[in-house]
């Protein structure tokens, strides 16, 4: 027995937006996941097998702060936006957060990371 509520609400999900966000931020997220799943393919065609069972995990946070901060639900745009990335086989460490004033900042700096763990650079 399903309940009601959530099976009406199933679906219908939004992602993290803020003013002036647009669908293509969404599509980058997709493309820099993309990329960063073939990097970990990369690893395991390689001959490597070790690994965690979270490998590619991205959490996607924004902080509206609380009440006290906006108590009447106006302000639109997060305080910050934070993009995190479990990963293991890429790049130096295991757990990765990228924070920024918008979700276009801490797409740039994903960015930048995947960039400096495809030179070799960690």
């Amino acid at each position: 027995m399903g309940n009601p509520l959530a099976d009406r609400l199933r679906g219908r999900r939004r992602p993290v937006v803020d003013r002036g966000q647009t669908v293509s931020n969404m599509e980058r997220l997709f493309s820099l996941r993309e990329r960063l799943y073939k990097m970990i393919s990369d690893y395991f065609a390689s001959g490597e097998g070790h690994c965690k069972s979270y490998e590619g995990h991205f959490v996607i946070s924004a902080d509206y702060g609380d009440y006290f901060d906006d108590n009447n639900a106006e302000d639109k745009n997060p305080k910050s936006v934070v993009i995190h990335v479990d990963v293991y086989v890429v790049g130096p460490h295991r757990h990765y957060d990228f924070a920024g004033k918008t979700f276009a900042e801490a797409l740039d700096k994903l960015e930048a990371a995947l960039d400096e763990w495809e030179r070799g650079e960690e």
